[in-house]
């Protein structure tokens, strides 16, 4: 069986303000500390994968912390669905293979307007190479090995591959990160 997890980063270093808008809205997660000008949220609501309740995380985090964000959904390791929020709403969405859930569309990656994620996290310098990345539909078999090949083209926190809500309240850690350092609210 392959990876599901789902979770936002935040293009901010701000935990305290992270921390107050998930408290206010009463959400269940993990809070990363800050890393690489970002901090990541392990949601626990959004592990459904229920998109209604992905897009109300990203929009609330988006707002209350003023900050672009950027979701990460990986079902099964075989399709991997990520979500610009800005200001409360979606920015730009990408889907590595829209054919996968009913057989209908194109098997190919569509959305993903590499340019402007990497310029709202700074790192406009990673464009092309996110662009190849979000494009490629033969290189990579497991969707979190594309995550991985992302982080690591823009310089986000590594922490986010392969991490979701339910593998840290399993114990399940990614390298480099210790239960300590997370916050915890709801």
């Amino acid at each position: 069986m392959g990876s599901f997890y789902v979770n936002f980063t935040v293009a901010s270093d701000d935990q305290k303000a992270v921390k107050a808008c998930l408290e206010k809205a009463e959400c269940s997660a993990f809070i990363s500390p800050p890393m690489d000008s970002c901090i990541v949220v392990f949601e626990e609501e959004s592990e459904s994968q229920d998109p209604e309740d992905i897009d109300e995380v990203g929009e609330l985090l988006s707002t209350g912390v003023d900050a672009p964000v950027w979701c990460v959904l990986c079902h099964d390791d075989g399709v991997m669905h990520c979500i610009l929020y800005e200001a409360g709403k979606v920015a730009d969405r990408y889907d590595s293979c829209p054919a996968y859930f009913d057989g209908v569309g194109s098997e190919s990656p569509e959305g993903g307007d590499a340019g402007l994620i990497c310029k709202r996290f700074g790192r406009p310098d990673a464009a092309q190479d996110l662009e190849s990345i979000l494009k490629d539909d033969e290189e990579y078999v497991f969707e979190s090995e594309r995550h991985k090949a992302i982080v690591k083209a823009m310089g986000l926190p590594g922490i986010a591959v392969n991490t979701g809500f339910e593998y840290i309240e399993a114990g399940e850690l990614p390298e480099g990160l210790e239960i300590e350092q997370l916050i915890r609210v709801g």
